[in-house]
Order: structure tokens, then C-alpha cells, then sequence
């Protein structure tokens, strides 16, 4: 169950067939649990959540800052932006839809970072996943870096990445069910705004 005051309702994201929900929030100071798995049973009730643990310290971590559902509702990506003085880090849950409650017990894995990551930039402040969990976009402030999951749950950096485009990312992006076309919102000196629209071809590459 949800305890202390924690913003809930922060981030949230919700499966294919609405029956899994992911929600996320934020306390000060941060030192619980900030991202709750909630489900609809058989009879259309919806159920307490289930904690999400994180692997680390919650302090100062920003874990629940960003998150993403699969269609499915059986895989969670989970930003703390803020973790490691700020460098960040994303972490990917996998829970059994098929047991009652479902179970969301298995540590999770944590992304591999850019080779090319910045220091202090917050990777993992924006997060999208493809609807078969598949593909997902990781953004910090000023690039977006794309990922794929092989069939053993690996992830894996796609190259290239999304370089950046004066002014930066916003930490806001979006994909497509298919993992396919990317939408990338981005903001020049004087806060001028515009979106990038970003296509994967068949060989993984994107291009604008």
C-alpha cells in the first residue's frame, strides 16, 4: 500500500487493455518507494500497488521522475534522473501478469549508459516505450538515445544516436506503438519550441 506523503500521480501510464497501472510520485525528502504497480481484478476492482523496489538509496535519486508501460502491462522503465550526482540511470521491471496478485518481485535491470553520457545531464528524465516493450527512447536534458531489448530481455544501444540540436531536447518524448517513429519536442535559446519526427529504418538506424 501507498504510505507517507508522496505525490502520487506524478508520472502515470496505463496498459493496452487498461487493466495495469504505473504510478509514480514524489516525496520530500525522498526515502521510500515512489512507484506503485495498481491492477484491476475479475471483478473490475482495482487493487492496492505494489511497490516497485528500487536497488539503491531513494535519497536524492529522482527514481519515478520519468516512466513507461509495455501494451501488456508486464514491463516497467523506471528514470532516476537524479542518481550519481545527477549523471542518472533507468531501470526496466518485469512482472507475471498470470499470478494473482501479479508479481513484480524480480530485481530489476538496469540500462547500460551512453558510452557517450555526459556527466550530470540526468539520463533517464525522459522515458517512451514501444507497445511490445521492444524498443524504448532515453532522454536527458539535451539528447535521446535509443535502445532495444533482444530476446533474452538484453538491452542494447542502437546506434546512432539521436545527436543534439541547438538548444536540446525537451524531456518529453514519444514513440509510436511499432517502435518506429519517434517524436522528439525541442526549444532554442530564446525558448522557441519545435518537434522533431525521428523514422527508424530496417536496419535500426533513425534519421529526421
Amino acid at each position: 500500500a501507498v504510505q507517507g506523503s508522496v505525490m502520487l500521480g506524478a508520472r502515470v501510464a496505463i496498459s493496452a487493455d487498461g487493466d495495469v497501472v504505473l504510478g509514480g510520485g514524489q516525496s520530500a525528502p525522498q526515502t521510500s518507494a515512489s512507484v506503485w504497480v495498481f491492477w484491476l481484478n475479475k471483478l473490475g476492482e482495482w487493487q492496492s500497488g505494489i511497490p516497485l523496489g528500487f536497488p539503491g538509496s531513494y535519497a536524492n535519486s529522482g527514481f519515478g521522475s520519468s516512466l513507461a508501460l509495455s501494451a501488456h502491462g508486464d514491463l516497467a522503465l523506471v528514470g532516476a534522473p537524479q542518481l550519481q550526482n545527477a549523471q542518472g540511470a533507468v531501470y526496466a521491471y518485469r512482472g507475471d501478469r498470470s499470478k494473482t496478485p501479479p508479481d513484480w518481485s524480480a530485481p530489476p535491470t538496469q540500462l547500460p549508459a551512453p558510452n557517450d553520457l555526459p556527466e550530470a545531464t540526468g539520463f533517464g528524465a525522459a522515458i517512451a516505450l514501444s507497445a511490445n516493450g521492444a524498443t524504448a527512447l532515453i532522454g536527458n536534458f539535451g539528447t535521446v538515445w535509443a535502445y532495444t531489448a533482444n530476446d533474452a530481455g538484453t538491452w542494447i544501444q542502437s546506434k546512432p544516436l539521436f545527436g543534439s540540436i541547438t538548444g536540446g531536447f525537451v524531456p518529453s518524448i514519444a514513440i509510436n506503438a511499432a517502435g518506429t517513429l519517434a517524436l522528439l519536442p525541442s526549444w532554442d535559446d530564446n525558448y522557441g519550441t519545435q518537434a522533431w519526427i525521428y523514422a527508424r529504418s530496417g536496419d535500426g538506424t533513425w534519421a529526421a
